[in-house]
């Protein structure tokens, strides 16, 4: 590990694992094309986000807003802003903010693991039918699926 320490201005030491000690002294020159660079790739990046942000707003008048996907099938839209309402909750630090920070977690529970479980339920019902009627291509895929 490298420990660098910066002695003036114009100056840094750079000391190793050994204890050897290296200093170095900037130009002037060179400190202006650094300070160049980070301001110019400043500039790219706002650049890039006010033209991300066109894209974004354009897209969303014409196709209308993309909503949020969720990543487990019986989680669903009403469960997901529930979840964003719950997040804001969470921020306020007053006792009404812990109350319904609580409340909301404690339903998103409960909603979430009775949906899962009639989520799994309705797949097992669904894999035992297919090995009933010796579908066992549409069984193991649905198996791989829920992830078994």
């Amino acid at each position: 590990m490298k420990l660098v320490k910066l002695v003036s201005f114009f100056t840094f030491e750079i000391v190793s694992r050994g204890g050897r000690k290296r200093s170095y002294q900037l130009d002037s020159k060179f400190l202006l094309v650094g300070v160049h660079a980070f301001l110019f790739s400043v500039f790219q990046l706002v650049q890039w986000n006010n033209m991300k942000e066109y894209v974004l707003d354009t897209n969303s008048d014409l196709f209308g807003k993309v909503e949020k996907r969720a990543r487990k099938p019986w989680i669903t839209q009403e469960k997901i802003s529930k979840m964003d309402e719950r997040r804001k909750w969470n921020n306020v630090n007053t006792e009404e903010g812990r109350k319904s920070c609580r409340r909301l977690r404690n339903e998103l529970k409960r909603a979430t693991e009775k949906a899962k479980k009639e989520y799994l339920e309705n797949t097992c019902t669904e894999i035992m039918e297919l090995h009933r009627t010796g579908r066992y291509d549409l069984m193991y895929m649905k198996t791989k699926e829920i992830g078994w």
